[in-house]
């Protein structure tokens, strides 16, 4: 997805969008030092204070799984690209269970990456 990489306001752009349409994603987080996360559900804020929270339902305190990624003063290369940019390799099984829609976010700073796929 080298090709398809967006600026840090069009990646919060369309994060608030998913935001508020309530679209279902399917939220990952890889760490280089081993730490992995998933949530499927909706994107339920982003803030400075909590950074970008993704829960299983409304409010996170009522959920099953949440996860909130902090985005305060951090420098991130963003990419945005369908199913036609995802691995020849499994695409046809990755598409219909977690969309055909990614925004991903690599934190510089720390090797993080979250993944959100979704369907618009």
């Amino acid at each position: 997805m080298a090709g398809n990489i967006i600026t840090w306001n069009e990646a919060l752009d369309l994060a608030g969008k998913l935001l508020n349409e309530e679209t279902p994603v399917h939220a990952s987080s890889f760490s280089p030092s081993g730490l992995r996360a998933r949530v499927r559900g909706f994107i339920d804020s982003i803030t400075d204070s909590n950074g970008l929270v993704v829960s299983s339902v409304r409010p996170p305190s009522d959920a099953v799984a949440w996860m909130a990624v902090p985005l305060r003063r951090r420098d991130a290369t963003c990419y945005f690209g369908d199913k036609r940019d995802f691995a020849e390799v499994g695409r046809e099984e990755l598409s219909p269970t977690y969309g055909d829609t990614v925004l991903a976010f690599h934190f510089n700073d720390s090797n993080d990456l979250l993944i959100l796929f979704f369907s618009l």
